[in-house]
């Protein structure tokens, strides 16, 4: 087991803390916001590490938005994170469900892994330091990598004959279980000021041919990386909350363009359909509401419907 020394890296404790401020100091709606953006995360996280391919923080994924993903197994990710995610992101996931009208769980052998992964998780700590949160990641992913569900075997290097030149590229192996343990971190809330972003795990600290150290500096690039695209989240939302209630000042307090301004700030994209369910509007309100937000230059209207900032 890995017992936690004086060697994590100051600019990561840095960037725990300044979000653990920036929530803090958040109001609810930016809060809840951030939740879904959160929630956006998750799914891209899913899609990077149960899909072969680069173990990285730098590997993104331009597979979309949320809302207007095809991909099959994105419904059974909202289902299972609304009926097994702690608050925030339980409400966030609820949301998307309802939008997309999520019914397709996942398959039976991923909610095992998953069931795995949960159980796995250490107790939650009360009022832990940050050394006790390091520690109690660590162990996590100690428990998680002697498990042949979850380690990750090492890639290879392939080589393409081309007519005039030799193509070298490499290959992972094939995934593993590091995107059931992203989920399970994700569903789970620290009684802490010290936030878990979505994402905090890679392949590569999960990988049996790295040694202890190579996997620890793994863990703290991909910490640090979603720590920082939460707070930058955190941040741009909130200026856009702030945004949109000054364009909307001159309608009633009770007008719903307001919500329907907080739910495309949180999901980027959304068709009217999907705003219409999650409202619970009629048609012509649903019109009405992105007609005020449209004539008040705050969001794009697709001819498909498409809604976006």
């Amino acid at each position: 087991m890995y017992e936690h020394g004086k060697d994590l890296p100051a600019n990561l404790a840095l960037a725990v803390g300044r979000l653990a401020g920036a929530f803090e100091m958040a109001p609810d709606a930016t809060r809840a916001a951030a939740a879904v953006r959160r929630l956006q995360v998750a799914w891209d996280t899913y899609l990077r590490d149960a899909e072969a391919g680069d173990a990285g923080p730098e590997h993104g994924v331009a597979e979309g938005s949320l809302l207007a993903s095809h991909d099959p197994r994105r419904d059974g990710v909202l289902l299972w994170l609304a009926s097994h995610g702690a608050p925030p992101i339980a409400t966030a996931a609820q949301l998307a469900v309802q939008a997309v009208c999520a019914e397709r769980r996942l398959p039976a052998v991923d909610l095992e892994l998953l069931a795995i992964a949960v159980d796995r998780l250490p107790p939650v700590l009360d009022a832990p330091t940050m050394a006790d949160i390091h520690t109690w990641i660590w162990s996590y992913v100690d428990a998680l990598w002697q498990d042949p569900q979850f380690a990750e075997e090492k890639g290879e290097t392939y080589v393409l004959a081309c007519p005039g030149h030799r193509y070298e590229g490499w290959r992972s192996a094939e995934p593993s279980g590091c995107w059931a343990a992203n989920l399970a971190l994700t569903s789970r809330q620290m009684v802490s000021g010290i936030p878990l972003p979505a994402g905090l795990l890679s392949r590569e600290i999960f990988r049996l041919d790295l040694d202890l150290q190579e996997r620890q500096v793994a863990l703290y690039a991909n910490w640090r990386h979603a720590v920082e695209r939460e707070q930058a989240a955190v941040f741009d939302v909130h200026r856009a909350l702030a945004k949109g209630e000054a364009a909307l000042a001159g309608l009633s307090k009770n007008a719903r363009a307001r919500d329907g301004w907080a739910l495309i700030v949180a999901f980027v994209d959304v068709r009217r359909s999907q705003l219409m369910r999650i409202l619970d509007l009629s048609r012509a309100g649903a019109w009405l509401i992105v007609g005020q937000l449209a004539d008040s230059e705050l969001v794009h209207v697709g001819r498909d419907g498409q809604i976006s900032i």
